[in-house]
């Protein structure tokens, strides 16, 4: 499930991974929503920065929800189905085009064989903020970016759709931010590796509020004839609503996230 990130380095060499900040910063921009969609309904947070440098997991509650050296925020979509409708990527600050990168494929990485070989990070748009700061938005769906390198965006303006390029196994936008070339996480501020620290959001207030931590949800639920696969959910099949008496099972499937070894779901139809 890692999703690497990367910035773009040149026009030949394209993305390298910054690492998390450990110095006094200059006021970072106020950050908002970077997606069109309604979080924790129509999309989820499903993995955070990774504050701990040991091989161990925090998220900025000191939480689980990331995994070893990730190093953004990622903001998925349910299913291929929600991603094929179209949701829009929205600039979080403004700023100017960096890098841009488009025409990856839309492609699971556990079911492609295709080497990367540098575009871990799929399509993708860096935005240059003042002070050294800088957004980068990865795994944009192919053909979908709409601005170019060098072009000065607004708040709020649209830079493509999210999608599942590069090396990613459910589509959504890995968002990053850095502060001359260092990672921030935008839930702390606070540069430390430190998962209880306490440093300033960089969400602006009305943004914040759409952030409620969830330590797990609940994605997709139904019903199948058969065991269903994963692959096969999240494409869109297994929705039927009534069955046949002759089936020769009846199975209740459900896609969620946030599940730890030993936690006991219980759930009611």
């Amino acid at each position: 499930r890692k999703i690497l990130t990367a910035i773009f380095a040149g026009l030949a060499a394209l993305f390298i991974d910054g690492t998390v900040g450990s110095r006094v910063m200059a006021a970072p921009p106020a950050l908002e929503v970077p997606v069109a969609c309604e979080v924790g309904s129509d999309c989820f947070i499903q993995f955070y920065v990774d504050r701990d440098p040991s091989p161990e997991v925090a998220d900025y509650r000191c939480g689980a929800l990331s995994y070893d050296g990730h190093k953004g925020t990622d903001f998925r979509l349910v299913d291929l189905p929600a991603m094929n409708r179209g949701t829009v990527v929205l600039a979080a600050a403004a700023g100017t085009v960096r890098a841009i990168r488009d025409g990856e494929p839309d492609i699971s990485a556990d079911e492609s064989t295709r080497a990367l070989d540098g575009r871990e990070a799929g399509n993708a748009v860096v935005i240059s903020h003042d002070s050294g700061w800088e957004t980068q938005y990865s795994h944009l769906m192919k053909g979908s970016v709409t601005v170019r390198t060098g072009q000065q965006v607004r708040t709020g303006q649209a830079l493509g759709l999210i999608g599942l390029s590069g090396n990613s196994t459910f589509p959504h936008l890995h968002f990053t931010v850095r502060h001359d070339g260092k990672v921030v996480d935008p839930f702390a501020g606070d540069p430390s590796p430190d998962c209880a620290a306490t440093g300033e959001r960089l969400w602006t207030a009305a943004a914040a509020k759409q952030f409620a931590y969830m330590p797990g949800a609940v994605l997709l639920a139904g019903f199948a004839a058969q065991i269903p696969e994963r692959h096969d959910v999240r494409r869109g099949a297994h929705r039927a609503r009534e069955f046949s008496t002759l089936v020769p099972l009846l199975v209740f499937w459900v896609d969620m996230f946030g599940l730890a070894e030993g936690d006991i779901e219980r759930l009611r139809i």
